[in-house]
C-alpha cells in the first residue's frame, strides 16, 4: 500500500470551514492544545479515527475496507503529516501537527488490475470564483477518484472543468464528486458561483403584517430609496360562478398536444374543465379520483389548470387554439391561496417567458430555439401536499429557472422556504446546479402556527432588470440580483427582461417528479366520501397584478 498527499491550496484549510472542518484550538487543563480531526467522505470503506487530539501526540488510523475492496492511499490536509503503517495490519499512525487536521481515504477494488508504473498525474487547473478543492496528484489507472468541493462562505460549485472533457464526474453526496482515473494524465478545474446567485434572505416577522394601500409596496432590498408608484392593471376577484374566459384559458389533457406528455414531469392527472369551478367568491381548483382519457392519455386521477398564456386544448376537448389573455414583461404579481393538504398534491403557482413554444393560430411553433427554460420561468409558490400543514412542519418553495434551451445542460438556480411553526430560525435555501445540490440556511422568523392548508396566504414576486423580490404575505423574505445570473455558459439576457412578457399559471398537479417517490400516490382518504373538498382543493381568493409607474 501507498500513502500520497492532496494537491491542495493553502485556502482549502480556510474554506473547508464551511463544512465544519476547521475550529479554534482548545487548550487543555496543562496548557496544551487539542486540534480537531475531520473525515471527508470515502467510497469503497470508511476509516476509524479520533475526532480530536493533542499537538505531538500520535494518533491510531484504522481503515475499515468495504467487502470486495482494499485500502490503498491516504490523503492529508495539511500534506505535511505522512501516516506510518503499524506492521501489516489496517491500522496506521501520524502525529499530529499543531493544526487542524483534515483526512481522507481512498479504496480499490480487490480484483481490479492495477500495475506498477500505471500511475498518471492529476494536475489542478483554473479554479474560479470562491471555493477550493480537494483530489490526489497521482492515481493508477482505473482507479475510482475523489473530488471534494470546498465552496467559500455563500458559495456553490457550480460545474467541474475535466480534460480530458470525456471525463465526467459523478455526483456522490454532497460536495463529493467521483470518476474513474483513464489511462492518461488528468487536469481538473472547478468553477464556483454564489449560492445565491446575488440573493439576498428577507426577513419573515413575527407579527401579522397589515394590508397595504393599493398603490403602495414595502420596499424590499434593491428597491430601497425609490418614489416608486404603482397601478393595478389586471385582477381577477373570481366573482360569479363561472371563469372568466376573457382572462383565462383552461389547460386540458395530459400534455401531449404540446409536447410535454405528464406535463413534462410525470405527473398522474388529466386536467379538465370540470374540475376548475368559481364559487363563493374563489376560483376552485379540485382533484378527483376519476380515471379519465383513453389508450396512452388515460390518467386514474383529474385536476385543473388555468393559464393567461397561449396553448392548445387536447384532443379530447376539442383541440382547439387559445390565444394569450394576458402577459407582463415586469411589475408584481401577487395571488391569495389556500393549499390542498395530503400526499400526492402539488400546488403551483408560477409564470413562463411568452416566447416558450410560442404557436399561430395553424398550430406552427414560431419559436421552437426558444424551449424551456430559455423562456424564463417564476415559480412564485410550489407546495408538496404532505408539507402543507401545520402539523406536517409547512414549507413553501420559490424558484427561478432560466438558461440554453432543454435538453441541453441548464442551470437552475432556486430559493426554497421551510415552515415549522415555530417562533425560530428555520429557513433554508435550497439551490440546484445540474445534478447537484446544496442547502443553505438562512435566518427566518415566522409566525406560530403558520399552516398553508388551512389558511389564506398571499405569495407574490415583483422584477426588474435587476432584482427579482419575493414575498410572503406582503414581507419580502428573499431577492435575487438577476444580473449576476447572466453571465457564464449558461447565460440567458433574455429572461425576466422587458424583451418578453411572463404569463401566469394556477395549477393542481398530482405526483409528479417534484415529489418524494413515496408521496407521489395520493391518500384514498383524499377522496373518500365525507372528506373535505379543501383538503383536495388549492382555492384563490384574487390575483392581482401591478405595473410601475415611471
Amino acid at each position: 500500500m501507498t500513502v500520497k498527499r492532496f494537491s491542495v491550496s493553502g485556502v482549502a484549510l480556510v474554506l473547508a470551514g464551511l463544512l465544519a472542518l476547521v475550529f479554534a484550538a482548545c487548550p487543555t487543563d496543562d496548557g496544551e492544545q487539542t486540534f480537531q480531526i475531520t473525515r471527508l467522505p470515502s467510497t469503497g470503506g470508511s476509516f476509524e479515527v479520533a475526532a480530536e487530539a493533542i499537538a505531538g501526540s500520535r494518533v491510531t488510523l484504522t481503515a475499515a475496507p468495504n467487502q470486495g475492496y482494499e485500502h490503498y492511499m491516504w490523503g492529508f490536509i495539511p500534506d505535511t503529516v505522512v501516516p506510518a503503517r503499524i506492521g501489516t495490519s489496517s491500522a496506521w499512525e501520524f502525529t499530529m501537527p499543531a493544526s487542524n487536521v483534515i483526512i481522507h481515504a481512498e479504496f480499490r477494488q480487490e480484483d481490479g488490475e492495477v500495475l506498477p508504473g500505471d500511475e498518471f498525474a492529476i494536475n489542478r487547473g483554473a479554479v474560479t470564483g470562491d471555493g477550493d478543492f480537494v483530489v490526489v496528484p497521482r492515481a493508477e489507472v482505473g482507479d475510482t477518484i475523489t473530488l471534494t468541493a470546498i465552496p467559500g462562505d455563500d458559495n456553490v460549485l457550480q460545474r467541474w472543468i475535466m480534460n480530458p472533457a470525456s471525463i465526467i464526474p459523478q455526483h456522490l453526496a454532497g460536495n463529493v464528486w467521483v470518476f474513474e482515473m483513464p489511462p492518461t494524465s488528468v487536469t481538473v478545474g472547478a468553477v464556483f458561483m454564489s449560492v445565491w446567485g446575488g440573493a439576498v434572505p428577507g426577513h419573515i416577522g413575527t407579527e401579522p403584517v397589515p394590508g397595504y394601500p393599493e398603490g403602495t409596496f414595502p420596499a424590499p432590498r434593491g428597491w430601497e430609496n425609490r418614489a416608486d408608484q404603482w397601478r393595478l392593471v389586471w385582477n381577477d376577484e373570481f366573482e360569479g360562478t363561472e371563469l372568466n374566459p376573457e382572462r383565462w384559458n383552461i389547460d386540458t389533457g395530459v400534455g401531449s398536444q404540446l409536447g410535454i406528455p405528464g406535463w413534462g414531469n410525470a405527473e398522474l392527472q388529466y386536467y379538465r374543465t370540470e374540475n376548475v369551478r368559481v364559487q363563493n367568491g374563489m376560483l376552485i381548483i379540485e382533484a378527483g379520483n376519476q380515471p379519465h382519457g383513453a389508450g396512452g392519455q388515460r390518467r386514474e386521477f383529474t385536476s385543473g389548470k388555468i393559464v393567461t398564456g397561449a396553448t392548445r386544448a387536447s384532443p379530447g376537448y376539442g383541440g382547439a387554439y387559445l390565444p394569450q389573455t394576458f402577459a407582463i414583461s415586469q411589475g408584481f404579481i401577487e395571488a391569495s391561496m389556500r393549499s390542498p393538504r395530503g400526499t400526492g398534491f402539488w400546488p403551483a403557482f408560477w409564470t413562463l417567458g411568452t416566447n416558450i413554444n410560442v404557436y399561430d393560430a395553424q398550430g406552427t411553433n414560431l419559436l421552437p430555439q426558444r424551449n424551456w427554460p430559455y423562456s424564463g420561468e417564476i415559480d412564485i409558490m410550489e407546495i408538496r401536499g404532505h408539507e402543507a400543514g401545520h402539523d406536517t412542519g409547512p414549507r413553501f418553495m420559490a424558484t427561478i429557472h432560466h438558461g440554453i434551451a432543454y435538453p441541453a445542460q441548464r442551470w437552475f438556480p432556486g430559493a426554497s422556504m421551510w415552515f415549522d411553526g415555530r417562533d425560530e430560525p428555520i429557513g433554508i435555501g435550497q439551490h440546484h446546479v445540474d445534478a447537484g445540490r446544496v442547502v443553505r440556511r438562512t435566518p427566518v422568523v415566522l409566525p406560530d402556527g403558520v399552516d398553508l392548508a388551512n389558511e389564506f396566504h398571499v405569495y407574490g414576486v415583483r422584477w426588474d432588470d435587476e432584482w427579482m423580490d419575493f414575498y410572503f404575505n406582503g414581507v419580502n423574505w428573499v431577492s435575487i440580483n438577476l444580473r449576476n445570473l447572466q453571465g457564464g455558459p449558461y447565460a440567458n439576457p433574455e429572461a425576466f427582461t422587458a424583451l418578453h412578457g411572463q404569463f401566469i399559471n394556477i395549477n393542481l398537479a398530482i405526483g409528479g417528479n417534484f415529489l418524494p417517490v413515496a408521496y407521489r400516490a395520493p391518500n384514498p382518504e383524499s377522496f373518500a366520501p365525507g372528506a373535505p373538498w379543501e383538503e383536495r382543493s388549492l382555492s384563490v381568493e384574487w390575483v392581482r397584478v401591478h405595473e410601475r409607474v415611471r
